[in-house]
């Protein structure tokens, strides 16, 4: 499932980026991949801490929480093996500096959510107010508004 989501995301990207080399093209797609799963699993962040504060850690928040948090490992681990594409982006006017760390706290933040309750976690989880902060204080939205996410 995790695959076949990015997979989805990765080809819809595609016809965007026909003019550019492979490389650009690449690096564009995923860093669209990053637009649009940085949103909708922050969101999903926030709805888990809601659950784990209103019935504390159950079976299924944890399963949830794993495939999230491998959702984004798997895009995470694909931006790793092309780095040097990563790095030079970070002079230009994408640089993905901010985006790809508030998915980096946000991966291990999921990660965290899925011990077992008698393993209390959450001094090293992302709070609500953190998650928040991170993504607005920083150029997190302007960066997925250029990449063409939706808002936070």
């Amino acid at each position: 499932m995790i695959r076949e989501e990015l997979r989805a995301i990765l080809d819809e990207e595609m016809d965007r980026f026909t003019d550019l080399s492979e490389n650009e093209q690449w690096l564009l797609r995923h860093f669209a991949a990053v637009a649009a799963i940085l949103p909708n699993h922050a969101e999903l962040y926030r709805e888990l801490l809601a659950r784990r504060e209103a019935e504390g850690i159950s079976p299924d928040l944890r399963a949830v929480a794993l495939e999230a948090a491998a959702t984004i490992a798997t895009l995470m681990q694909s931006l790793n093996r092309r780095r040097e594409l990563v790095v030079a982006a970070w002079a230009t006017p994408i640089d993905p500096t901010h985006a790809l760390g508030a998915l980096n706290q946000l991966f291990h933040s999921l990660t965290l959510l899925t011990s077992p309750a008698e393993d209390d976690q959450s001094e090293a989880m992302l709070s609500r107010q953190e998650l928040n902060e991170l993504l607005t204080l920083t150029d997190v939205p302007a960066w997925l508004e250029q990449m063409g996410a939706t808002e936070l």
